[in-house]
């Protein structure tokens, strides 16, 4: 029998998928420990390359992923990567958590068969909003365009913990009820996620207030929640035309105009960033 998507009780599913979180119940991979630790260990205001190797090569995939990474930025200088303090010097500590992370979600995803081609899906789409948010941060001095780069790559993540959550619900796995799940549940539980992986919580909050384009004044400064809601609109002149004269708040902050970058802006070999989307275009390869 179909659940009824209007009768479900969205606060109550809420707090039953934090308290199955919680008790470890809802089954969902974590990042492997030695893909954690390399992202800690970037994340660092005083990263140590040579740690973050050292750290890395526990883990030979994790390693052959970095070392195959470095390779697409190095090859177009007529260079070769061929050992992992190289990789991880070549793209940096930024773009190594960036890397850890992206390999801790393919592991994610091999692992979750169930959901293999909705989840495999939404990756991809994560990476080419990821590209537009750092894009869109490079604007923004406040703002790290990697740390950009990250939060969109990690905003979908409360999607694999809903779908494995209706194994346990098996009424909600109706379609218009998990649709409506996904709906209003993937921000705040993603959120509630990356908490627990321990990110930080700048990305987390974005993640939590990506859907909320009317937060905050239009005087404040832009955060990585206003970028995440501008990447995911993907805007466009006539997508922008259509909010005025009332531009939303998070749309306002981001003072967007006729220049503003896109991820198209990026594959120029003319664009300084260019390196980035050849980076995310091998994180789609990968």
């Amino acid at each position: 029998m179909e659940t009824d998507s209007t009768a479900l009780d969205i606060a109550a599913i809420r707090n039953d998928i934090i308290e199955l979180l919680a008790a470890n119940r809802i089954i969902i991979p974590g990042i492997p420990e030695v893909a954690q630790q390399v992202r800690q260990a970037a994340t660092d205001p005083r990263p140590s390359l040579a740690e973050i190797a050292r750290i890395a090569e526990q883990d030979p995939a994790l390693a052959a992923h970095l070392i195959k990474l470095s390779n697409v930025v190095a090859l177009r200088r007529g260079e070769e990567i061929r050992n992992l303090l190289n990789a991880v010097t070549r793209l940096g500590a930024r773009l190594i958590a960036v890397a850890a992370t992206n390999f801790a979600i393919m592991q994610m995803v091999a692992q979750l068969p169930r959901h293999a081609a909705r989840l495999r899906a939404l990756y991809q789409q994560s990476l080419e909003i990821g590209e537009r948010c750092y894009a869109l941060a490079l604007r923004h001095p406040h703002l790290v365009p990697e740390e950009a780069l990250l939060t969109g790559l990690v905003h979908a993540i409360g999607v694999p913990v809903i779908l494995q959550y209706t194994r346990l619900r098996p009424r909600l796995q109706a379609t218009a009820a998990l649709e409506a799940l996904l709906q209003e549940l993937q921000a705040p539980i993603g959120a509630e996620l990356l908490r627990r992986w321990c990110f930080p919580d700048h990305i987390a909050t974005a993640v939590e207030v990506h859907e909320d384009l009317y937060r905050g004044t239009a005087q404040d400064l832009p955060d990585y929640g206003d970028v995440l809601i501008a990447a995911r609109l993907g805007l466009s002149r006539e997508s922008e035309q259509s909010f005025t004269p009332n531009l939303p708040p998070s749309l306002a902050r981001l003072s967007l105009g006729p220049a503003r970058p896109t991820s198209l802006e990026l594959s120029s070999p003319e664009t300084s960033d260019y390196d980035i989307h050849e980076f995310c275009l091998a994180l789609r390869a990968s």
